[in-house]
Protein backbone atom coordinates (compact mmCIF):
# COMPACT_ATOMS: atom_id res chain seq x y z
CA UNK A 1 0.00 0.00 0.00
CA UNK A 2 1.20 3.50 -0.69
CA UNK A 3 0.53 6.68 1.21
CA UNK A 4 0.10 9.93 -0.67
CA UNK A 5 1.73 12.68 1.33
CA UNK A 6 1.10 15.80 -0.73
CA UNK A 7 0.31 16.29 -4.38
CA UNK A 8 3.83 17.63 -5.05
CA UNK A 9 5.56 14.62 -3.43
CA UNK A 10 5.84 11.02 -4.57
CA UNK A 11 3.93 8.41 -2.56
CA UNK A 12 5.85 6.35 -0.04
CA UNK A 13 5.39 2.72 0.82
CA UNK A 14 5.97 2.27 4.56
CA UNK A 15 6.91 -1.21 5.75
CA UNK A 16 3.75 -1.14 7.91
CA UNK A 17 0.84 1.22 7.42
CA UNK A 18 -2.08 1.59 9.86
CA UNK A 19 -5.11 3.50 8.62
CA UNK A 20 -8.45 4.59 9.94
CA UNK A 21 -11.15 1.91 9.87
CA UNK A 22 -13.14 3.97 7.36
CA UNK A 23 -10.20 4.08 4.95
CA UNK A 24 -9.46 0.37 5.39
CA UNK A 25 -13.08 -0.53 4.65
CA UNK A 26 -12.73 1.09 1.21
CA UNK A 27 -9.82 -1.26 0.42
CA UNK A 28 -7.95 1.28 -1.70
CA UNK A 29 -4.54 0.69 -3.23
CA UNK A 30 -3.49 4.15 -2.07
CA UNK A 31 -4.27 6.08 1.12
CA UNK A 32 -4.31 9.81 1.61
CA UNK A 33 -2.10 11.14 4.42
CA UNK A 34 -5.09 12.15 6.59
CA UNK A 35 -6.20 8.49 6.54
CA UNK A 36 -2.88 7.19 7.91
CA UNK A 37 -2.63 6.80 11.68
CA UNK A 38 0.78 5.14 11.94
CA UNK A 39 3.69 4.62 9.54
CA UNK A 40 6.39 2.10 10.48
CA UNK A 41 9.76 1.81 8.81
CA UNK A 42 12.22 -1.05 9.27
CA UNK A 43 15.71 0.33 8.78
CA UNK A 44 18.19 -1.51 6.62
CA UNK A 45 21.72 -0.41 5.75
CA UNK A 46 20.64 0.76 2.30
CA UNK A 47 17.73 2.89 3.62
CA UNK A 48 19.20 4.17 6.90
CA UNK A 49 19.24 7.92 6.11
CA UNK A 50 15.92 7.78 4.25
CA UNK A 51 14.16 6.00 7.15
CA UNK A 52 15.80 8.10 9.88
CA UNK A 53 15.64 11.55 8.26
CA UNK A 54 13.72 11.94 5.01
CA UNK A 55 10.64 9.81 5.58
CA UNK A 56 9.88 11.05 9.11
CA UNK A 57 10.25 14.66 7.96
CA UNK A 58 7.83 14.10 5.07
CA UNK A 59 5.39 12.06 7.18
CA UNK A 60 5.36 14.83 9.81
CA UNK A 61 4.80 17.54 7.17
CA UNK A 62 1.88 15.48 5.89
CA UNK A 63 0.40 15.32 9.40
CA UNK A 64 0.66 11.55 10.01
CA UNK A 65 0.19 11.37 13.80
CA UNK A 66 2.52 8.47 14.67
CA UNK A 67 5.79 7.12 13.28
CA UNK A 68 7.73 4.08 14.48
CA UNK A 69 11.21 3.08 13.38
CA UNK A 70 12.55 -0.43 13.91
CA UNK A 71 16.31 -0.96 13.86
CA UNK A 72 18.49 -4.03 14.10
CA UNK A 73 21.31 -3.40 16.57
CA UNK A 74 24.02 -5.67 17.97
CA UNK A 75 21.85 -6.67 20.93
CA UNK A 76 18.69 -7.23 18.86
CA UNK A 77 15.80 -5.10 17.68
CA UNK A 78 15.01 -1.62 18.94
CA UNK A 79 11.65 0.03 18.33
CA UNK A 80 11.62 3.84 18.42
CA UNK A 81 8.15 5.36 18.78
CA UNK A 82 7.23 8.94 17.91
CA UNK A 83 4.22 11.23 18.09
CA UNK A 84 3.82 14.32 15.96
CA UNK A 85 4.11 17.84 17.29
CA UNK A 86 1.57 19.23 14.85
CA UNK A 87 2.56 22.86 15.45
CA UNK A 88 6.20 22.36 14.47
CA UNK A 89 5.53 19.42 12.11
CA UNK A 90 8.19 17.24 13.71
CA UNK A 91 8.10 13.98 15.63
CA UNK A 92 8.88 13.81 19.32
CA UNK A 93 10.22 10.51 20.63
CA UNK A 94 7.78 8.76 22.97
CA UNK A 95 9.80 5.62 23.60
CA UNK A 96 12.83 3.48 22.84
CA UNK A 97 11.85 -0.13 23.33
CA UNK A 98 14.33 -3.02 23.52
CA UNK A 99 12.44 -5.81 25.33
CA UNK A 100 8.80 -5.00 24.65
CA UNK A 101 6.64 -2.24 23.19
CA UNK A 102 4.06 -1.14 25.75
CA UNK A 103 2.28 1.98 24.60
CA UNK A 104 -1.26 3.30 24.58
CA UNK A 105 -0.87 5.38 21.45
CA UNK A 106 -2.08 5.30 18.78
CA UNK A 107 -3.79 2.25 20.28
CA UNK A 108 -2.91 -0.12 23.13
CA UNK A 109 0.10 -2.25 22.19
CA UNK A 110 1.90 -4.72 24.43
CA UNK A 111 4.29 -6.69 22.24
CA UNK A 112 7.34 -8.69 23.20
CA UNK A 113 10.14 -7.65 20.86
CA UNK A 114 11.55 -11.16 21.27
CA UNK A 115 8.57 -12.39 19.23
CA UNK A 116 9.72 -10.32 16.25
CA UNK A 117 12.35 -12.11 14.22
CA UNK A 118 14.56 -9.97 11.99
CA UNK A 119 15.41 -11.34 8.57
CA UNK A 120 18.96 -12.66 8.45
CA UNK A 121 21.23 -11.05 5.91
Amino acid sequence: MTAALRSDQPPFIPDVLVTTSTAAAREPSRYEAHEVVLAVEIVSPSTRSIDRVLKPALYAQAGIPFYWRIEVEDDGLVVHTYKIDAVDEVYLETGRWTRFVDTGEPFPVNLSIGRITPRRR
